[in-house]
């Protein structure tokens, strides 16, 4: 699917922003829930355990921040391929991606083979 079809570039269009939006919200959500965590842990007394808590969470929520912020990128490169006119086709072979897979990943770029031979070299890095 090229997207040629204007129906088919309004729906992964919705979805791409229906996911943008629910990324913005948490990620607001979540910065705002550290800066709370910050403000509030430079005032108590932890003692080794809570502290050691406190630092995991902060790494896990400093990762899970990274991560929408990566996915915000590609779901903008995907908008950006809606309005060209290439959204659909993989980046790498420049085959159509399978249907069922932009439906459930609509920021996706790549066909699942090329995915898949992406992360096999990435493994053997």
């Amino acid at each position: 699917m090229r997207a040629k079809d204007q129906s088919h570039e309004t729906h992964f269009l919705k979805l791409l922003k229906s996911r943008e939006h629910v990324l913005r919200k948490s990620l607001h959500s979540l910065i705002h829930g550290i800066e709370l965590v910050e403000t509030v842990s430079t005032h108590d007394v932890y003692d080794f355990k809570d502290l050691a808590g406190a630092i995991h969470q902060d790494n896990i929520n400093h990762f899970s921040i990274t991560r929408m912020e990566d996915e915000l990128l590609q779901i903008d490169e995907a908008q950006k391929r809606i309005e060209s006119h290439l959204y659909g086709s993989c980046l790498d072979c420049g085959e159509q991606i399978d249907l069922k897979r932009l439906e459930s990943m609509p920021a996706t770029s790549f066909c699942v083979n090329c995915q898949t031979s992406f992360e096999l070299a990435k493994k053997m890095c």
